[in-house]
C-alpha cells in the first residue's frame, strides 16, 4: 500500500522534512516579505 511505501524509506522522508524546513522561510517571506 502506499502507506507502507511512505513509512520505508525513513531516511528520504526525513531529508523530505528536512528540505520543507529549510524552503519554509523562503516561501513564507517570498510571499509576504
Amino acid at each position: 500500500t502506499n502507506v507502507y511505501r511512505w513509512w520505508k524509506p525513513e531516511g528520504k522522508l526525513y531529508v523530505r522534512i528536512a528540505r520543507a524546513i529549510r524552503f519554509a522561510p523562503l516561501l513564507f517571506w517570498g510571499a509576504f516579505g
